[in-house]
């Protein structure tokens, strides 16, 4: 199962487009292999959705409005 530790990273895979689910989540292996900004691991728990308003408010902050510092 893949993940990004930021949600900005995300949207290098996916379309940024309020039909498609972000989560938080937590992943849970003895070893998570790390590829630039995407992540795999064996066993992820989703925490919970996060909505679409509270996605904007997470990537539209930082430098230059992209999630980062």
């Amino acid at each position: 199962m893949h993940f990004c530790k930021r949600a900005a990273d995300c949207f290098n895979y996916y379309n940024f487009n309020p039909e498609n689910k972000v989560a938080e989540v937590i992943a849970y292996a003895d070893r998570t292999v790390e590829d630039g900004d995407k992540c795999a691991t064996n066993y992820l728990e989703i925490v919970r959705e996060i909505s679409w308003q509270e996605v904007l408010e997470i990537v539209n902050t930082g430098k230059g409005c992209t999630g980062l510092c």
